[in-house]
């Protein structure tokens, strides 16, 4: 209930937000632990950027060495070390997304958001503990490796979206090949939003671009999305805080925030993530996952189907059968050949949801005495002219089986008016004759 911009009489005193600051950069090593991972990423920004050279590239995180394949094991073969992998790149990226304040002071707004963030980072990286509840070693883990968390503004629900048959290929708009691009750009975790491209969102305290007036954002725009998934701004949240009608209804009872979660896993175990993001504290609402098979992340040649793929384009042959295509980048079995896939049925999945954030209750925000026919509420349009409630029919309209006499019942039976002695005498142990006959 802050207001943007806030008034600085109203802004939390210097040494609180100094403290909360604080808070955030000791908690981030306690937060990597509940889902038995490693914090490396270090919390303060450099000159306004992350530079983090060490962790490119390096799927397996902190623990892998050169190629991806030194581990730190005991005497028995045990590996010692963190549960799951979480690179540094990939924590860089976290911090980026939830505390974009870093290096300066957070404002009173940028703290109250920053923990909601925190509750959040929290209950993801609970669904990845208890998927992995009881393990010891990464044999025995269901989730090997976070490979990115975003929450608010960053995440992106076109990933997955499908296209008619030959939209995709009916030009570069922005339905085509700069569409395909943006969304390459967010999956390869930087997050730079439009706002950031273009220089605009948020509200300004100056002049537009090249002006050179600070512009200050406010943190609640396109942090939370309506019921169509559509990002909104946050003096339209603000709004819907303070109004009584009931067209705000939705965003009254709570603010819902997009989140997603891309790990390297067990393939066999994503119903048991889907049904862990609905049965967790904070429930994940799930709208779409994703399961990337290793090929498609592979890159190269190979996503084209192998050595057959290869002929298929007529560079088949000789090129395949040795040279440098057969025996060193294709990994024909020469020294240059891939080692062998620790988890081969791990695949990438990625999951994107919905978690909602109660506000207070208030009973007289939800303007239920203004509620007729035509009022639109969360999306949906109640009992609008030309529309009849799926109640109504069955309500009004005779049952057939009710009204129209049954044939059985009405028609005579032939057995029972025969001169059949045992049908037409009575039976002198009823007294009355036999229902079914009469």
């Amino acid at each position: 209930m802050v207001e943007f911009p806030t008034d600085p009489s109203k802004e939390l005193e210097t040494t609180l937000r100094t403290r909360y600051e604080r808070y955030i950069k000791n908690i981030l090593p306690d937060l990597a632990k509940i889902a038995d991972a490693e914090w490396t990423a270090e919390f303060e920004q450099t000159g306004g950027m992350d530079m983090d050279m060490g962790g490119m590239g390096m799927g397996r995180g902190s623990m892998s060495g050169p190629g991806g394949v030194a581990k730190d094991v005991d005497i028995t073969g045990a590996e010692k070390g963190p549960l799951v992998q979480w690179s540094n790149e990939s924590q860089t990226q976290v911090l980026k997304d939830l505390f974009p304040w870093r290096g300066s002071l957070p404002s009173s707004l940028e703290i109250y958001y920053s923990q909601e963030n925190i509750w959040i980072l929290k209950q993801l990286l609970g669904i990845v503990a208890d998927l992995n509840t009881g393990a010891s070693q990464p044999y025995q883990a269901k989730i090997h490796e976070i490979k990115k968390i975003a929450i608010g503004k960053s995440v992106n629900f076109t990933q997955g979206s499908i296209s008619k048959p030959g939209e995709s290929s009916s030009g570069m708009g922005m339905g085509g090949g700069m569409g395909m691009m943006m969304d390459e750009m967010m999956d390869m975790g930087g997050d730079m939003d439009m706002e950031d491209m273009m220089g605009t969102g948020g509200d300004f305290a100056g002049a537009g671009m090249g002006g050179g007036m600070e512009t200050v954002k406010d943190p609640a725009e396109n942090r939370y999305v309506n019921v169509a998934l559509e990002p909104i701004t946050g003096s339209a949240l603000r709004t819907a805080l303070t109004s009584a009608q009931p067209s705000d209804a939705a965003l009254a009872v709570a603010k819902r925030v997009p989140v997603m979660l891309s790990l390297n896993m067990d393939q066999r175990a994503i119903p048991e993530l889907v049904a862990t993001c609905g049965s967790s504290r904070l429930m994940v609402e799930v709208h779409q996952v994703r399961m990337l098979p290793k090929s498609e992340s592979a890159g190269g040649m190979m996503d084209m189907g192998g050595e057959e793929g290869m002929e298929d384009m007529g560079m088949g042959g000789g090129m395949m059968g040795g040279g440098m295509m057969g025996g060193g980048m294709m990994g024909g079995g020469g020294p240059s050949a891939e080692p062998e896939d620790e988890f081969p049925l791990d695949m990438t999945v990625e999951v994107y949801g919905i978690i909602y954030i109660y506000n207070a209750d208030d009973q007289e925000k939800l303007g239920m005495d203004l509620v007729d026919e035509n009022t639109s509420i969360d999306g949906s349009i109640g009992n609008t002219a030309g529309q009849t409630p799926a109640a109504t029919p069955a309500a009004t309209t005779p049952d057939p089986a009710a009204t129209t006499p049954d044939p059985a019942a009405t028609t005579t039976d032939p057995a029972a008016t025969t001169t059949d002695p045992a049908a037409t005498t009575p039976d002198p142990a009823a007294g009355t004759p036999d229902p079914a006959g009469t």
